[in-house]
């Protein structure tokens, strides 16, 4: 009983420590997009086997930090991330002398449907790191689900290799995701949403897809576990997400 504790508690220790090593790796980077913003980005590179690289799109009013709880699940599968703060949230709220925030805020539709240029900067910035988009999978919270599928439509001659949706919707923001979700092709696709919110995006976009061979729909059950919450509400998730996203990418970088 009293080993079995105590190897409980080393696991703990250096479950805890993996933690805070992967996240005090990240390096604090500033990409440069196509019309002139500067998106502040978490860059952690990958490690061991070299997989490839998490690109981490937040929700609506989030940041880039909701996303730590993946980190050292991501590097244990030699996988690193380039976590972004979309346009108008997090460090990338004041543009010059424009307020994005405020246009976020005021949910000025062009600001959205521009957010696929964060993410392009971001994949050519990994590009001059040696690291080509066909390493590259895209995992989207809410809102930054669309943007994923919305970089991908927007860019047909990209080879991103794979995508996760959490929460996706139909229609956020403006971004029309079941017209973009057509343009998807045959790539790996894995959409997680609660069960009570299954019926706003997830199962739709699911049935939309021109090829659901690689598709998994996947239903939690804890309710309001809406985005990166279900990294503190379902057992595992981040995990799991990074144990998909490894077996994606499969062999490594170099």
């Amino acid at each position: 009983m009293v080993r079995a504790m105590r190897n409980t508690l080393i696991m703990l220790v250096l479950a805890l420590f993996a933690t805070v090593a992967s996240t005090a790796d990240a390096k604090r980077i500033t990409l440069k997009t196509k019309d002139g913003l500067q998106i502040a980005a978490d860059y952690v590179a990958p490690t061991g086997a070299k997989r490839g690289v998490l690109v981490l799109l937040h929700e609506y009013k989030m940041h880039r930090f909701v996303w730590k709880p993946l980190y050292a699940h991501a590097a244990k599968e030699g996988l690193g991330v380039l976590a972004l703060d979309l346009r108008g949230h997090g460090e990338s709220k004041q543009q010059g002398k424009v307020d994005y925030e405020y246009k976020i805020n005021s949910r000025e539709e062009a600001v959205f449907t521009s957010m696929h240029l964060d993410v392009l900067a971001g994949m050519k910035w990994l590009k001059s790191k040696g690291i080509p988009s066909k390493k590259v999978v895209l995992v989207g919270a809410s809102v930054g689900c669309s943007v994923a599928l919305h970089y991908v439509a927007a860019n047909p001659k990209t080879k991103v290799r794979a995508a996760v949706l959490m929460t996706p919707g139909k229609h956020y923001m403006a971004i029309p995701s079941m017209e973009h979700i057509k343009r998807w092709g045959t790539r790996p696709l894995l959409l997680v949403t609660s069960r009570d919110e299954a019926d706003k995006g997830a199962k739709q976009l699911y049935q939309a897809l021109p090829d659901r061979s690689k598709a998994v729909l996947l239903q939690v059950n804890p309710r309001q576990a809406h985005g990166t919450k279900m990294f503190k509400k379902v057992p595992l998730m981040a995990e799991r997400i990074a144990e998909w996203a490894a077996m994606q990418l499969g062999k490594t970088v170099q």
